[in-house]
């Protein structure tokens, strides 16, 4: 059987994760789930860096097609921040809602997260809970 690989330091589980440095639109806060910014003439501008996903902003919706993942850095607008990926995650707080193991997970209007109950071209999750929420309390976690 396979064994989890420790890191050497504390012995404490190497959960693989990917952090991707991004510019935010707005003040981001470490645990809020993030979107791509596609809208042109935002400040940072979307178009001046030759792609959508280099500018992030807070998520203003549930369960955002454009969410992308959690900051794991605090920034102010203009300011670089560091937004994982992918990987396991136990940084963001659920709206008033509990999250149970297995269910799929969406971004809240408000960077929180919340149930991905809604599937569809203009809602999607993404993430999944591998670890329970309670009500609005950041004890459980996430695989992006």
């Amino acid at each position: 059987m396979a064994v989890l690989k420790l890191d050497g330091a504390n012995g404490v589980i190497a959960y693989p994760k990917k952090i991707v440095t991004a510019l935010a639109n707005g003040a981001i806060a470490v645990g809020n789930v993030v979107k791509v910014e596609t809208a042109v003439g935002q400040v940072p501008d979307p178009a001046t860096y030759g792609a959508a996903g280099f500018i992030v902003l807070v998520t203003a919706e549930n369960n955002s097609p454009l969410a992308c993942g959690v900051a794991v850095t605090a920034a102010a607008d203009g300011e670089e921040v560091q937004i994982q990926i992918s990987g396991f995650n136990s940084t963001c707080t659920p709206i008033s809602e509990p999250i149970a193991i297995g269910s799929t997970v969406g971004s809240a209007a408000s960077g929180e997260i919340r149930e991905g109950d809604t599937h569809g071209n203009t809602a999607q999750p993404f993430a999944v809970c591998v670890n329970a929420f309670t009500s609005a309390t950041a004890d459980g976690a996430l695989l992006i």
